[in-house]
Order: structure tokens, then sequence, then C-alpha cells
């Protein structure tokens, strides 16, 4: 069996290794190891193969003295770093879209030049966020990775990602396995991969540009609004399984859980699972994987936008559900150039909706069932720890419902459209490109430049909301500064 200790000091001599030049330790899991943050990442959070192992291993590896005690019997029951392993995470943006988001027809804008937004429209938020992190190690074989995040937009500070992690070894037959537990928060932060939903690029975008309406739920909806816990192994650093279930935990609500709390809420559990294959062949890492969830989502009493044929009185949380499917398929490719490197993932994500007959009859979808598809691409030269170029085409395209992609409003069968956030064809497709620039002075400095071009936006190119406002006014100019300590 392989020892914590002996272990630790393998991954630690190894990361010394590949990574002897001096570097900026940042934040808490660098003061921990006594690494800089390119020991873990490319450029954050973008992980490279030591940085996978961290995580997998519940971010216990420590190189920094700490307060021990022990039992009668001589085994460790306290040792707890002399450092607070906490962390500072400011960003500052500025968002330009092509043309204003003025959310008004032609009978209530002053002009067709407001109408169509031909007017200065740069927003400065400072900061977009705020975050306080903590995390590192908690006893040998329990760690923590967490966030709470001050959002300007909504004015307050709420819980964001978190991940708790117990991780052990043992040998098979002479084979070694590493496995663990994972508590979080949100489907697919826990994964060790940037190309599942939680972490994949853009790893920072606009709070304010419009964004298309269709997405996975995997890709964001459940996020903080779940409780979940997975166990996971990786057999022989080849096989990778992960299975877990996910309960709804929503934020902000202090009764039980019913009528219009019931928004979203998951019925009993959703299952998750995820498998990959990994190999490193000198200086290239190969990953190719698949993952998934399931969930049962009861609309609740005031599902998107109330409808007038919904129920307003509590609902049972046993009442009519929408079943959500999502299947995904996901691939990660590095190679490394001496002190560049090329990094590229990819995920297609497939969902099956399945809506309630009276999330139907109450104007929430127009369809018993529909599907939906998204495929994101991301390449990434990395040039030095300094410069970063990416590229990331994207697609998302499913069947027509009039009823969901217009924010789940019909009366009579009949949409209700919405400018700029509705689709005036009830089609989800979306496609475009971004483009990112990132500079990193320092690496706990990022300042950056992205600019995100539509071709399709909810649904078709022109006049895509039914007020005239076409996909290429919704591109976006973004740029932001980006400070951890």
């Amino acid at each position: 069996m392989l020892t914590r200790s002996r272990f630790a000091a393998g991954l630690l001599a190894s990361a010394l290794l590949l990574y002897a030049e001096p570097g900026r330790a940042v934040p808490s899991f660098a003061r921990q190891t006594k690494l800089p943050c390119n020991a873990c990442h490319t450029q954050f959070p973008e992980l490279n193969s030591f940085g996978r192992e961290f995580k997998l291993n519940g971010y216990v590896l420590r190189n920094i003295e700490g307060l021990e005690s022990k039992s009668a019997k001589g085994k460790s029951n306290l040792d707890l770093p002399l450092i607070p392993m906490l962390s500072l995470m400011f960003e500052g943006s500025l968002t330009q879209t092509q043309r204003a988001m003025n959310a008004c027809t032609v009978a209530s804008c002053s002009s067709e030049a407001d109408r169509l937004g031909r007017t200065q429209n740069a927003t400065i938020q400072f900061p977009q966020q705020i975050s306080l992190f903590w995390g590192g190690e908690l006893t040998n074989h329990i760690g923590a990775f967490g966030q709470v995040t001050y959002s300007q937009n909504s004015g307050t500070f709420g819980m964001d990602n978190t991940d708790i992690r117990f991780a052990d070894h043992i040998e098979i037959d002479e084979v070694p396995v590493v496995y663990g537990l994972s508590l979080n928060n949100n489907p697919t932060v826990q994964d060790l991969w940037n190309s599942t939903p939680a972490w994949r690029f853009p790893y920072f975008s606009s709070a304010i540009a419009p964004t298309p309406a269709a997405a996975p739920i995997i890709s964001g909806r459940l996020a903080q609004q779940v409780a979940g816990l997975s166990a996971y192994a990786l057999w022989n650093d080849l096989v990778y399984v992960e299975a877990g279930a996910y309960r709804s935990a929503p934020q902000g609500i202090t009764g039980p859980l019913g009528g219009q709390n019931a928004s979203s809420l998951i019925t009993n559990v959703a299952p998750y699972w995820r498998l990959a294959l990994q190999k490193q062949i000198e200086n290239q890492y190969f990953m190719l994987g698949t993952f998934g969830i399931r969930a049962s989502l009861l609309p609740g009493a005031g599902f998107p936008n109330n409808p007038p044929a919904m129920p307003a009185g509590p609902q049972s949380i046993s009442g009519p559900a929408n079943t959500f499917t999502d299947v995904g398929i996901d691939f990660n490719y590095q190679l490394t150039l001496d002190r560049d490197s090329i990094t590229v993932h990819g995920a297609w994500i497939h969902e099956y909706q399945n809506y309630s007959n009276a999330f139907v009859a109450a104007g929430g979808a127009e369809h018993g069932s529909d599907s939906l598809d998204s495929f994101q691409l991301a390449a990434t030269y990395h040039l030095g720890t300094r410069w970063g170029f990416t590229i990331e085409p994207f697609v998302t395209f499913g069947t027509r419902d009039n009823c969901v992609y217009n924010g789940g409003t019909c009366v009579a069968g009949v949409p209700v459209l919405s400018p700029i956030t509705g689709s005036r064809n009830g089609l989800p497709n979306n496609d475009g490109v971004t483009f990112e620039i990132d500079f990193n002075p320092w690496q706990n400095t990022r300042l950056a430049l992205q600019y995100i071009y539509y071709y399709d936006f909810n649904g078709t190119r022109s006049n895509y909301d039914g007020f005239g406002r076409n996909a290429s006014y919704n591109n976006t100019l973004y740029l932001f500064a980006w400070f951890a300590y």
C-alpha cells in the first residue's frame, strides 16, 4: 500500500523537478505547496497534469509547517497549517456590444436610432466581482476548495463554487488506485478537466452582455443551487470513473421548499456520472471521456413569467416535473513545447427534454419533448506563462419550441415575444466564435481582451427577437483585469 507521506513526497518532488524556476506563489494552494501558480496551471484556471493530480488527491499536498497533535496511540489527530489558507480575487471589466441593449419596440422608442441602439453603450463594472477563496488541506485525507463571491449585478455576497474532497490510495494486484469522495454544489465543478461546463473556456465573461437563451441544464442552471456527493476512482493513472447524485439546496430560501420556492427544484435526486481515459506520452497528454446528469425539475407555481394558466397556489414537491437528460462527450489535448504549450478542449452535449402535460398546458412548452445539442471547442497557444491566444468556435441547435425559447411564455399557444432575449422563430440555434488575448505580467495578474462574434443568435441571423435586433448587434467586446492574492 502507498503511504500518504511517500505519495506526497513523490508528488512534490515531481512538481519541483518540472517547475524549479522561481515564480510568484499565489494564492492559497501556492502558499500551501510553496510552488508557483504555473506548477498546476498553464494559465489559471486551466490545469496541467500536476494540477489534475493535486485536485484528484484532495488538495492535501503541503510543504509548510503545521500545528500537530497526536493521540495516545501515536496517530496524528490534528495537523493545521500555520498560514490561513485564504485568497482574494478581484475582477474589473468593460463591456461593449455592437448595438446598445435597448429593450424597446418601434412604438416605444423615441427614434429609429434609439431602437437600433446606435448610441454609446460601453459599461464599466468596478468591480465585476470580488471573491474570497478558502482552500487547502483540512486533514491528512480531506481538502477543500471554496469560494464566496460579491457580484456587482446583485450587490450581494453569495456562495460560489465549492468542492470538499476525501482522497486515499491503495494497490490492487500491484496496480495503484486513487479513490475518494467529493461533496460539491455544482455538477462538473469537481471535474479534473477543462472541457466540462464548470471550468471550461471562457474562464471569464461579461456579466451584462446578452447571452443565448438555450443551454443544457448541466451548463450552469444547477450551479450553487444543489448539493451533491460523488465517489470516484482513478485506476493505474489511466481509467477514471465517478458516480454520484445531487439534491436541491437553493440559496436565499429559509422556509420549506414548495410553492414559488419549487422552481427548478429536483424531485428525489439527480444522478451524475463521469468516465474518462487518459494517457501521457512524453510531452503529449490525451483524454477522452463522457459525462452526464438526469434531473427531474419542478417548474414551480411561478415558473418562467408565471403564465396565467398555471395555478398560483402551493404545489406538492411530488407534482408534475420536467425531465432533462444530458449526455456529453469530451476530450482534452495538451502539447508541451519547452516553455510554450498548446491546449485543446472540446465537448458535445446532447440534452433530451421531456415536459409534463401540465407544463405544456400552461404555456411553458409547445411540445411534450424537445432536444438540444451544443458543441464547444477551445484551442489556446500559451506563449510561456505571459501570453495566451485562444479561439473558440461554438454552436447550439435543437428542435423548434416557440414557448421554451421565449422565456417559457405562451398564451393560447401564441408566444409572447421579448426584445433582446426572445426568439422570433422558436429555434434555439446559436453559433459564433470567441477570440481572446491574455497578458499575464505576473502569474497572479491578468489583462485580457475578448471578442465574441455571433453568426446566429436565438434562432436566426436577422431580426431574431421580432423587434428588429440582429445577431451581430450582440457581438461583444470585453476587456477585463484580474488580480489574485
